[in-house]
């Protein structure tokens, strides 16, 4: 049961506790762990709207979450769990939805909000995409 699971983090406070979450969750189950970032190129495409330049600020991004996303991996690791990294970009739900397929996950465990405010209003909500179009069981955690 849950031999694979996927994790997306976006690295707020919700989806930390989330992946924090999924590693127990992992331990107990002795599942692998996929933990995924997708840097969402809508985001991306209108800060360098704003920015007059969005490549510099992608690699500088990039570099930062890999960091990020190699302490999750650590962490995972360090308790005996089987874990794998992606750093990605696109839209985040489609980028999921099409992980979770390929890499057969039969499990994904995320946190309910990450943006907060005015970019999620205008972005809407990744978890309730992933919820609505996924035939995988999605265990959602909120912020603490």
């Amino acid at each position: 049961m849950f031999k694979k699971i996927l994790c997306p983090v976006d690295f707020s406070e919700t989806s930390i506790n989330a992946s924090n979450q999924a590693i127990e969750l992992a331990e107990q189950l002795k599942s692998t762990i996929i933990f995924i970032h997708i840097i969402d190129i809508n985001l991306m495409q209108n800060a360098g709207d704003l920015s007059f330049g969005s490549i510099d600020m992608y690699e500088t991004l990039a570099d930062e979450e890999k960091g990020l996303l190699k302490k999750l991996e650590q962490l995972a690791t360090s308790k005996g769990i089987v874990a794998k990294t992606i750093l990605t970009h696109g839209l985040p739900h489609e980028i999921i939805h099409e992980t979770a397929k390929n890499e057969s996950c039969e499990l994904i465990v995320m946190g309910t909000h990450g943006r907060t405010g005015l970019s999620r209003v205008l972005l809407g909500s990744v978890a309730e995409s992933i919820v609505r179009h996924t035939d995988l069981p999605v265990l959602l955690f909120r912020k603490k």
